[in-house]
């Protein structure tokens, strides 16, 4: 088997995601409270970029986001393509005010098609999130993250 190397881009605009996943993403607990006793819903996604860093069958993710109206992701990690391993940390930053937060980062790791997921933070006490992130610009990251 011969090695593969190189980087990839990828930038969309448009579609939507899960209510429940944006909520769980950002450790919003009141927010997926909500969510999973009225029923889940799709957010819109404004839009999203992922580069991929192909290295000896290993994928490394970095300066990735998806921004939706509640929030902006952002997702780092690596995925082993050989043993099928995957570690992506993914962050939030919260456009409104949330009651409960757990201001941590969601760890996803574990075998690619069954990962497990946990919150990486000691003592998860939810605290109140002004959020205040602003709306990405779209146009201006999917231009930069092309160039390079």
């Amino acid at each position: 088997m011969g090695t593969s190397n190189g980087e990839f881009t990828l930038a969309m605009t448009g579609g939507s995601i899960s209510g429940l996943l944006v909520a769980l993403a950002g450790t919003d607990i009141g927010d997926a409270l909500l969510i999973y006793i009225t029923g889940d819903g799709r957010i819109p996604i404004r839009c999203a970029t992922a580069r991929l860093t192909l290295q000896n069958g290993n994928a490394a993710i970095d300066r990735s986001f998806m921004d939706t109206q509640k929030s902006v992701l952002h997702f780092n990690g690596t995925v082993g393509l050989r043993s099928q391993q995957v570690k992506v940390i993914i962050t939030a930053d919260a456009k409104d005010f949330t009651l409960l937060n757990l201001h941590a980062p969601v760890v996803m790791q574990g075998k690619i098609r069954s990962p497990h997921f946990s919150i990486d933070r000691l003592i998860p006490i939810p605290t109140p999130d002004f959020g205040g992130a602003d709306d990405a610009d779209c146009r201006g990251r999917i231009t930069q993250l092309l160039s390079e």
